[in-house]
């Protein structure tokens, strides 16, 4: 091993002894595959670095990969390599009393080379050697040359942005969604150790302006509005307490861009602010519950009168994932909502718009899942409570909903849907008959014949094989039968009964036989 070391670094001293800028620039004119090779091993070996070179070595390496990353050719590499090394060598890297600099330096070379994955690389190998600095002003002055750079260049993009020239404009909001990007990268990362203050107020202090002028644009320009609701995501899931002041005037926004864009980052937003603040006071609860039926009524009017779910299927898809927030951490918002009804009929509606596109209908299939099978699900005890209290409404939509949820759930599984959703239709399937069987938990007599039985039976016997003929009757109500008795043994055979689905569904494109179900009757 020590012959190895040794020899990695009569290599990395061959590459980059002397002026290790002057080395690069030699790789370079060779062939820019010299140099990304490089690059390539140096960032590949950044954990030996770490073992067998000191810091001033380190320093050299990133010197030499950030005058590699001012090659357009190689900037890709070079940035991959600096995350390594900054992320893998950090117990050298923090003793050194230049490391502050020569991460500035690196984030100034990566900026201008307009590749946003190099930006973000570098952006993420430094915020991560950064958040381990247990002096607290040079953790703040290492956060200000990282930002320094960036936030400068952003402030002229938006600048640039109001130009009267198209391509200018053009130009400038392409190059700001990038700085955005990296922005929201940088505190994705910005996780400190336990018992170490965050130093995200002084990063949000920085950005907030940015932020806010940028907003302004983003209702213009939907690529914007991504990056700028990606970054207020990751605040509320890094610092809510942070952002809480802010918040009323925040969703006021996003709603406000949610009406005129449709854009479904905004649902996303929405989605994770239930998460984290709907559980705070009853206040809340009635605010969540006033969004949702505002937002539910845009989305329906936009799903039948000016798209059909097909043909916006990310706003479908990040619609159920909203409501999916609001059945785990605030169902009394949900269920007590004015349009639940609407919601729920909206979801089934979905099943077959959508027309099998994955991301939506796998998203309507969950929330249905979800509110079907609540019981069957790990919640936090308030929330069961809440569910608990309102399962008459939930159980109203599901003798209502449950025959058609099933139909197409079954149809799906039999020849209707990609072999993707299988699991998705098969999770909706088990918790309607989960559901079923366990309100008649309590009957002494086993139940052989509920109103869940008829709607599995039923929708087993309209299913084809490959030949088109239709499952014998005994097949139906075998994987009937086998299917309710794992029902009934409740989240411990869920994965059993998955299986059973799948067999089933194999079974209708002629890719198993009937000799597939002997094993669950064992």
């Amino acid at each position: 091993r020590n012959e190895t070391a040794q020899e990695l670094l009569e290599l990395v001293h061959q590459l980059c002894g002397g002026d290790p800028k002057v080395a690069a620039q030699s790789a370079a004119h060779q062939h820019p595959l010299v140099l990304a090779a490089a690059c390539k091993f140096m960032g590949l070996y950044a954990p030996a670095w770490n073992v067998h070179c000191n810091h001033d070595a380190v320093l050299q390496l990133l010197a030499y990969l950030q005058a590699a990353m001012s090659v357009p050719a190689t900037a890709a590499e070079a940035s991959k390599a600096t995350k390594s090394i900054y992320v893998s060598c950090a117990p050298k890297l923090l003793n050194s009393p230049s490391i502050v600099s020569c991460m500035r330096e690196s984030m100034e070379v990566a900026l201008p080379t307009d590749q946003v994955e190099a930006m973000a690389a570098v952006a993420e190998g430094c915020t991560r050697l950064i958040v381990q600095m247990k002096d607290q002003i040079q953790l703040k002055e290492a956060f200000n040359n990282l930002l320094t750079p960036l936030m400068h260049r952003a402030d002229m993009a938006l600048a640039a942005s109001t130009s009267d020239q198209d391509a200018q404009r053009a130009l400038a909001i392409e190059a700001l969604t990038k700085y955005l990007n990296v922005l929201h990268v940088i505190i994705r990362f910005c996780d400190t150790p336990p018992g170490m203050p965050s130093p995200l107020g002084d990063i949000l202090a920085s950005i907030w302006p940015l932020l806010e002028k940028a907003a302004h644009l983003s209702v213009t320009y939907e690529p914007i509005l991504k990056e700028v609701l990606s970054i207020q995501r990751q605040l509320l899931a890094n610092a809510p307490n942070l952002v809480s002041p802010r918040f009323s005037d925040t969703v006021k926004f996003v709603v406000e861009a949610f009406e005129k864009t449709k854009h479904p980052s905004t649902l996303d937003y929405l989605a994770a602010a239930v998460e984290a603040f709907s559980s705070i006071n009853n206040d809340n609860e009635n605010s969540f519950n006033e969004l949702l039926a505002h937002v539910t009524g845009v989305t329906m009017t936009y799903v039948t009168t000016e798209k059909r779910p097909d043909a916006c299927p990310q706003v479908v898809r990040a619609f159920f994932e909203m409501c999916q927030r609001y059945t785990l951490f605030c169902p009394a918002a949900l269920v007590k909502c004015r349009e639940f009804s609407n919601i729920v009929s909206l979801a089934v509606e979905c099943l077959a718009a959508c027309n099998g596109e994955r991301e939506s209908t796998r998203a309507s299939l969950i929330f249905l899942s979800q509110l079907f099978g609540w019981k069957s699900l790990r919640l936090a005890p308030t929330v069961a409570q809440v569910l608990e209290m309102h399962a008459g409404m939930i159980d109203e939509q599901l003798a209502k909903h449950g025959e058609g949820v099933t139909r197409v759930c079954v149809g799906g599984l039999g020849g209707g849907s990609t072999q993707m959703l299988w699991p998705a239709l098969s999770d909706c399937v088990i918790a309607i008959a989960t559901h079923v069987v366990g309100s008649n938990a309590s009957s002494p007599v086993v139940e052989e014949n509920t109103i869940a039985h008829q709607w599995v039976y039923s929708s087993l016997s309209t299913c084809t094989t490959t030949n088109g003929k239709p499952l014998e009757a005994e097949t139906c109500r075998q994987i009937m039968v086998i299917l309710f008795n794992l029902a009934r043994r409740g989240s411990t055979s869920k994965p059993k009964a998955k299986m059973l689905l799948s067999d089933f569904a194999r079974l209708c494109k002629g890719e198993t036989d009937l000799d597939a179900l002997v094993s669950y009757s064992l």
